[in-house]
């Protein structure tokens, strides 16, 4: 998908930005929260969407030398501002709408209604000033934080069933992939076994040959002959599962996606003989600095 780009409304005159906040599941109670339209031109008035991404660095300044060395970085939580105006006269009081808001947990934002999401949590309804006379209109800003600072694809991108093999000695089998995005995805590797696979699987190796980052799966107990297996290698959670949730033990680092250009995932499989049938998914959500 492309990158997130604000949904205007259909109407040429008085066009208005689509900002909404909603559609992820309600704590406690449970469903799905209906989305706010935080710009509906009824009872919302959007005056701005701001938001602001920190790239939090460490640095160490090398003594006598007038130059200095990054320590560390990491990405901190996205702030989002909407300074807006709440009209009672659209039919809904500010207390309700407030709710809507505060009372939900986290939700998604989105700008191009749903295509890509932020998962936030409105944190204030900053200084309210009300209006003298009614329907009172209520001028203030709304403030959220995103714990993850991106927009994130509402659907995942897959490369499906690409076939790779093992055998006694370990067959090496390169998948080449062109990630969208502008920030690291965390994939899904799925390694698909079919009941017709004759040879037991001991290991599996996935690197991305850009970044270097390897992980290694010494299976324990093999995985068997003629038994269909799914093996699912999850770069977001750090864990490696089995069709029915057992876990494996991983050696390494879990590979990423990064943005920019072509990649080499290379797959490398040893197994007591040649493997049939054996295939691997890769499944990702691309991810759009804001």
């Amino acid at each position: 998908m492309p990158a997130p780009t604000f949904v205007l409304s259909a109407y040429q005159q008085a066009q208005r930005q689509s900002i909404k906040f909603g559609g992820y599941t309600v704590p406690i109670i449970g469903g799905t929260a209906p989305y706010t339209d935080l710009n509906d031109a009824v009872s919302w008035f959007a005056d701005d969407f701001i938001v602001e991404t920190e790239r939090q660095l460490t640095s160490k300044q090398q003594v006598w030398m007038a130059k200095g060395v990054w320590q560390a970085e990491d990405w901190g939580p996205a702030l989002i501002t909407i300074p807006c105006i709440f009209d009672e006269g659209g039919g809904q009081t500010f207390a309700a709408a407030k709710n809507a808001l505060m009372g939900l947990g986290e939700q998604y934002i989105t700008v191009d209604n749903g295509t890509t999401l932020m998962l936030a949590k409105c944190t204030k309804i900053a200084k309210p000033k009300m209006s003298a006379t009614p329907p009172y209109r209520f001028f203030t800003q709304l403030e959220f934080k995103a714990r993850i600072p991106w927009w994130s694809d509402a659907a995942a991108t897959s490369l499906l069933a690409q076939a790779v093999a093992g055998g006694t000695t370990p067959v090496i089998t390169t998948i080449a992939i062109t990630p969208s995005g502008t920030i690291f995805a965390e994939p899904q590797f799925i390694l698909r076994v079919p009941v017709g696979n004759t040879q037991t699987i001991s290991q599996l190796k996935i690197q991305n040959a850009s970044s270097g980052e390897l992980c290694t799966i010494n299976f324990t107990p093999v995985l068997p002959a003629t038994t269909v297996k799914v093996i699912t290698v999850d770069s977001g959670i750090f864990k490696v599962t089995d069709e029915v949730g057992t876990e494996s033990d991983v050696i390494g680092s879990f590979p990423r996606l990064y943005p920019g250009g072509a990649q080499n995932i290379v797959v490398t499989i040893t197994a007591s003989g040649a493997t049939t049938g054996v295939t691997l998914d890769i499944v990702y959500t691309a991810r759009w600095i804001p």
